[in-house]
């Protein structure tokens, strides 16, 4: 029975009930209230076959437009990562002694909604590193952002990227954005700079899982002419123009994750020490118990970012982890051909889920040259569901 009708029937019968235990009043009540929700059902009613006759009558494509509207997600996320660090050796004038630093505070954006193409859905990321210890202004970098779809034939994304390459190594690396971290100063710590920040103008093509494999391509375009920067950061921002490319592939499981990539670069224009060319690495991080060990090897000698290695081992007991780290890198025409060696030991300790302290001690020889820092801080990360 319809509802107008059921509302109907409910009159009726108060109409024709009067000697029923209740006074003229609030019969007179009763009926007028139900006369009111007859109206107001009638205009529901309405609605609904608006909704229903729109778009052609096509049914799914209002089911698809409820369903965006009432799907999307949206989250604010970020991070402030302080800390105190004493740097001794040959820094150098302004980066001698002790003081407070940021290492990549950052705040963002990112969410997902479903789409009318089948069960595709959007998703989007924005974020922007800021100075959280010293002048605003002098910190300010956009990182990475982006709007792609995905769905069961895998993820399709453009924007400035941080691409499978890089993803290879910041998964295994505990100390990412604190001292200690393979990438640091553009990439003389056991990685290179290719793993660090974003490559502008690209795409990502991630296909589905199959038995714990995924495989990845990537492309960084510029116009024909155009002086742009390839990436964002680092020794690769000194390739102008042109375009880069790439491809990995990566297998994971609760003990293993491997993962192979290759690298090609062809800009128009080159700077201080980089050429065109073609590099790889591997990598791999196995878990058992408390124990972690991770390394990865890669060769990019030939766009003159040398060959490099990195290894870490994690210890966890309770919520501490140790972690000890040691990275090399080899026949860098960026860094002069020179012989790097880094060690590192340290700690950190969970406060949340995603927050933690930390303490380190890094050193790095580069032959006449040694640089000595102890760090002490805390990576306060946050995130919120506004949507």
């Amino acid at each position: 029975m319809k509802k107008t009708a059921l509302a109907a029937a409910i009159a009726a019968t108060v109409a024709v009930s009067p000697s029923m235990a209740m006074a003229d009043s609030e019969v007179q009540e009763l009926r007028q209230t139900v006369e009111k929700l007859m109206d107001r059902i009638e205009t529901l009613e309405a609605r609904e076959e608006q909704r229903e006759s729109a778009g052609n009558g096509s049914a799914s494509k209002g089911k698809s437009a409820q369903a965006m509207n009432e799907g999307e997600k949206l989250s604010l996320y970020g991070g402030i990562h302080l800390s105190v660090d004493h740097n001794s050796g040959d820094f150098g004038p302004g980066k001698e002694g002790t003081g407070l630093k940021s290492n990549a505070s950052r705040l963002g954006f990112k969410g997902k909604m479903p789409t009318t193409i089948g069960d595709t859905e959007l998703f989007y990321k924005w974020a922007m590193r800021y100075g959280a210890a010293d002048e605003v202004d002098a910190e300010i970098e956009w990182r990475e952002a982006f709007a792609g779809l995905r769905g069961d034939w895998g993820s399709l994304r453009a924007g400035r990227l941080g691409v499978h390459y890089k993803s290879t190594y910041t998964k295994i690396d505990p100390w990412t954005d604190n001292a200690p971290q393979g990438r640091q100063s553009k990439g003389r710590q056991g990685v290179s700079g290719l793993h660090s920040s974003y490559f502008n103008n690209a795409m990502e093509y991630v296909t589905p899982k199959f038995n714990g494999v995924h495989g990845a391509v990537w492309y960084s375009t510029q116009f024909e002419g155009e002086d742009s920067e390839i990436h964002n950061n680092g020794a690769v921002k000194n390739f102008r123009g042109g375009q880069a490319m790439g491809a990995g592939l990566r297998y994971q499981d609760k003990t293993w994750r491997l993962s192979a990539d290759m690298v090609d670069i062809d800009a128009d224009d080159t700077l201080n020490g980089v050429s065109n060319g073609s590099g790889w690495q591997l990598a791999a991080r196995y878990k058992t118990g408390p124990f972690t060990v991770a390394g990865l090897y890669e060769d990019v000698e030939d766009i003159g970012l040398g060959q490099n290695l990195w290894l870490n081992g994690i210890y966890r007991i309770g919520k501490t982890r140790l972690i000890a780290s040691y990275g090399q890198n080899r026949d860098a025409q960026f860094f002069n051909d020179k012989d790097i060696d880094t060690w590192s030991l340290g700690a950190k300790y969970d406060l949340t889920d995603k927050s933690e302290l930390f303490a380190a001690y890094v050193t790095r020889d580069e032959g006449d040259d040694r640089y000595d820092t102890v760090t002490v801080g805390v990576n306060a990360k946050f995130g919120a569901s506004i949507w």
